[in-house]
């Protein structure tokens, strides 16, 4: 049975094959050019707006970075709302990435522009063309020696589209999607920086908890780190696998990101037993947020010597507590003027334990801790529920285009 241009899933109500073109057939493909910044004319009084691929984000364009001037506009073209851009180079980061314009603008010669035309849905257009990004990539890696499409290939792509009455119920439901996605997108955002805020504030004290009786706690004291955590004796472990390996993540403000600081190898080194609780941390990359509390399913589990555990005193200090104040950049950046070393600066175990915190009663660093972790889990349900929809999308798309 011969294969017909339909998707999986369908619009209801539609039912004819879709048809496929060259986007040459359907558009005049556009480029534009970046102006002599030698002649400060053409960025005097800039009041046209200008795109570039860093103003792309795969979706509706409502702001860009750089103007040019009314002179320099002059030698460009001013396309319509509605028209879609395709990043040419820049990198594979860059290459096949759109942006659909909701004002006039001129564009520069790394960009081809897609005007609005009477057979095609603009953001149907630039969400199949979002799906199929990484035919794009796949061109200008294999094509080329540095890594680009072309006018050309923009001209030569091969396009596949519905009745116009289709391509506009399929464009609606992904607007709406992508709109649905922007919302969670920003909520987290502002949960993040809202975290953040409350980070330098409560633990500069310019915000302070109160006990249970709505009294003050007592002022917080200064403490050398030797005075909550200490070294533990070393427990070598001589039959080494590698699956058995500890690696340390990187923290920003104290939320641990899923980029591992190193690859351990398994060498002539000597590997010690960590325990669940320990604070551990990477000596080379303290200073980089490199470090962590061990959980419970990592008990007995090895490190190097490079990444060393400390033991901590829960009778002196709340572990989440300790987390989330080394977790501030404005502290472990601070540590990397305690480091050793020229080349390969290090923090070791003896100098991080002089570094000096700030200490409260235990009760308010429990509110402290807790609260964060509130805020935390928060904040990754909120990245669970972005991750779904995101997900849930890639599955419309696979379904819903040809």
């Amino acid at each position: 049975m011969e294969n017909k241009r339909v998707p999986e899933i369908r619009i209801p109500g539609f039912d004819r094959e879709w048809e496929e073109m060259k986007l040459s057939d359907l558009y005049n493909v556009y480029s534009g050019q970046t102006p002599l910044r030698s002649d400060s004319s053409n960025f005097d009084n800039p009041n046209t707006a200008w795109i570039k691929t860093t103003d792309l984000n795969n979706s509706a364009i409502t702001r860009n970075e750089e103007n040019i001037s009314e002179k320099a506009a002059e030698k460009l073209k001013i396309l319509k709302c509605g028209t879609v851009l395709i990043a040419m180079y820049g990198g594979f980061n860059q290459i096949g990435r759109t942006g659909l314009l909701t004002y006039p603008a001129t564009i520069n010669q790394a960009l081809s522009a897609l005007e609005p035309n009477d057979n095609i849905v603009p953001y149907f257009l630039i969400t199949e063309l979002n799906f199929r990004v990484n035919e794009w990539q796949r061109l200008a890696a294999s094509s080329r020696k540095d890594p680009n499409i072309t006018k050309k290939d923009v001209e030569s792509f091969i396009f596949n589209f519905p009745s116009y009455d289709e391509q506009t119920k399929i464009g609606n439901f992904f607007k709406h999607l992508d709109d649905v996605i922007t919302i969670h997108e920003q909520e987290l955002t502002t949960l993040k920086q809202t975290k953040q805020g409350f980070l330098e504030k409560i633990y500069s004290q310019e915000i302070r908890f109160r006990n249970e009786f709505g009294e003050d706690f007592p002022n917080w004291e200064t403490s050398a780190l030797s005075k909550v955590l200490s070294i533990p004796e070393k427990e070598i472990e001589k039959n080494v696998s590698k699956n058995k390996l500890l690696t340390v993540k990187l923290h920003r403000n104290g939320v641990q990101i899923n980029q591992n600081t190193a690859t351990l190898k398994i060498g002539s080194t000597n590997y010690y037993k960590r325990k669940s609780g320990q604070f551990i941390y990477g000596k080379q990359n303290f200073f980089n947020g490199a470090f962590d509390i061990i959980p419970d399913r990592y008990d007995g589990y090895l490190s190097s010597g490079d990444i060393p555990t400390l033991n901590i005193d829960e009778n002196k200090i709340f572990p989440l507590y300790l987390l989330y104040y080394m977790g501030r950049e404005s502290f472990y950046r601070r540590a990397e003027k305690f480091s050793s070393g020229t080349g390969s600066k290090r923090i070791h175990e003896t100098t991080l334990l002089k570094i000096n915190i700030k200490l409260p009663t235990m009760k308010e660093q429990q509110k402290i801790g807790n609260f964060f972790k509130q805020l935390d889990d928060t904040i990754a349900l909120h990245e669970q529920e972005l991750d779904t929809l995101k997900q849930t999308k890639k599955a419309f798309l696979q379904k819903m285009f040809v």
